[in-house]
């Protein structure tokens, strides 16, 4: 879970964070980034950002992310329910962003 980003929910922030993978799931893609850290603290191991919430002219391709680039990211945090593993139900409260956008930082090899 996310609960680090909670004290920031409702606001823009701007975090750097090394990009994974991208997947595909239910027919959108999700970009799944690493170590995500704000002024310097990680506030999350990892995070799934939506492709449709990329803000960008024209289509974004998941494939032109450099699999262990550092990338500079602002955007909206905000607070959804997902599925307990508990109950199967909408209970669990976490952590996203949305709005996002991303920019290449630094790229590693």
């Amino acid at each position: 879970m996310r609960i680090n980003l909670a004290k920031y929910n409702g606001e823009y922030i701007e975090v750097e964070a090394k990009f994974g993978h991208y997947a595909w799931t239910c027919g959108h893609c999700n970009l799944c980034f690493e170590n995500i850290t704000l002024n310097g603290e990680i506030v999350t191991d990892h995070i799934w950002i939506q492709l449709r919430e990329v803000k960008k002219k024209g289509y974004v391709d998941p494939k032109s992310y450099v699999k262990g680039g550092i990338y500079k990211i602002k955007a909206k945090v905000y607070v959804y329910r997902k599925l307990s593993k508990v109950t199967g139900e909408k209970t669990v409260e976490d952590f996203g962003f949305k709005r996002a956008k991303i920019t290449p930082w630094e790229v590693v090899e």
